[in-house]
């Protein structure tokens, strides 16, 4: 089944996406016509660190931009504590230092220059791990504030309105000390959604009809064989750099399992399509769209922490639909969750621009139909 995306129409100078990871061109402005795409400035991470271990350290970072940016960790505390504990603070000693706090009624402040916030007491105590995420946007487009404990579910978000760093040592961390157990953390120049887009890696070899196509090599007007029999052009091609740590880590899919042809690199949102009489059984149709992070197992997909960063490629077509790697039916990006991830409203799409063509099964149905296509594996045998 197909459906067409209501496209918007802006003019050509309209930027749709000016501050959203980077385009397949070196730039970062995206208008959505079938050829034009590109950039307005450059984008990296600055700095990942594994635990306490610095493992990337960019080569930009000298007179980096700091108009945006942002911060992301995953920290614990070691223990209860009777003081206040700093989490995160900048290096220049002064009040624009990026400070966040944790103190002993388990409420946690974050201070940067202006902004002042701070989350109700039991927001985390000792053990429960914290997933902080910190844009800054200078102009006020990208910024986002949020904050998760990953045991309990707790979360919130704010937006922390127009501001920016003047100095890359008032983000830059000072080591934290013994009482704070570091996971992972990351410096970047740029806004990041909270959670990454469905998205394949650039090497994953596609259907096409001049034969299997690596996807960095593809360009919005070129076409690609769908899962439906149909050639479809390619509207949009964009590509985001993630920290490859913690819930924006990719998932390595490993041939033959999902009829690859090929181990492609995927992230945890990418939704395959699965069919069969399994889920004709369990689902009461004939195909599903289940997520990635869904249908891990050890044998056919698995975490890959082997680089400090990923890169994934997102597309979009004239018309939803599923690409193909080898056998391997992988869904496209929807126009509507790439306006979310980049900040923009998605108020005004219709319905078949914000939800997948097929149904979403969840993680119960996901591994009830992992279960079952095992059990008639081995009854087969």
């Amino acid at each position: 089944m197909r459906r067409r995306h209501c496209w918007p129409e802006r003019p050509r100078s309209a930027t749709f996406f000016p501050h959203f990871g980077k385009t397949s061109a070196p730039s970062g402005q995206i208008w959505f016509n079938r050829t034009k795409y590109g950039a307005l400035f450059r984008m990296s991470w600055l700095a990942i660190w594994d635990g306490r271990e610095l493992t990337h350290i960019s080569d930009r970072t000298r007179g980096v931009d700091l108009s945006q940016g942002t911060v992301r960790f995953e920290i614990s505390l070691r223990g209860e504590i009777q003081e206040p504990v700093i989490l995160w603070q900048g290096r220049t000693g002064t009040p624009r230092d990026l400070r966040i706090l944790c103190r002993p009624d388990g409420a946690v402040s974050l201070e940067h220059g202006p902004l002042q916030f701070a989350t109700d007491p039991g927001f985390v105590f000792a053990g429960e791990p914290i997933l902080l995420h910190y844009s800054w946007d200078r102009d006020g487009r990208a910024d986002l504030l949020s904050m998760t404990n990953i045991q309990t579910g707790a979360d919130l978000s704010l937006r922390p309105g127009c501001h920016a760093a003047r100095d890359l040592l008032e983000i830059v961390p000072e080591t934290p000390g013994p009482a704070v157990s570091v996971a992972y953390a990351g410096l970047a120049n740029h806004p990041l959604p909270t959670h990454p887009l469905p998205g394949l890696s650039g090497a994953t070899r596609l259907q096409t009809p001049d034969g299997e196509i690596p996807l960095h090599t593809l360009r919005p007007g070129m076409e690609v064989l769908t899962a439906s029999g149909r050639r479809e052009t390619i509207r949009w091609i964009g590509t985001t750099q993630h920290m490859a740590r913690g819930i924006t880590a990719p998932v390595l899919l490993r041939a033959p399992y999902f009829g690859l042809s090929h181990d492609i690199l995927v992230s945890r949102s990418q939704r395959i399509r699965l069919s069969g009489h399994e889920v004709d059984y369990l689902f009461g149709t004939e195909q599903v769209l289940a997520k990635v992070e869904d249908i891990r197992r050890t044998n056919s997909a698995e975490i890959c922490l082997s680089a400090p960063i990923v890169e994934t490629c997102h597309i979009l077509l004239d018309d939803h639909d599923c690409l193909l790697a080898g056998r391997c039916v992988l869904d496209t990006n929807l126009l509507g969750e790439v306006l979310e991830a980049s900040g923009k409203s998605t108020a005004t799409l219709a319905s078949e621009d914000l939800r997948p063509a097929w149904p979403v099964i969840d993680r119960a149905g996901a591994q009830a139909y992992l279960d079952m296509l095992s059990q008639n594996r081995r009854n087969a045998a």
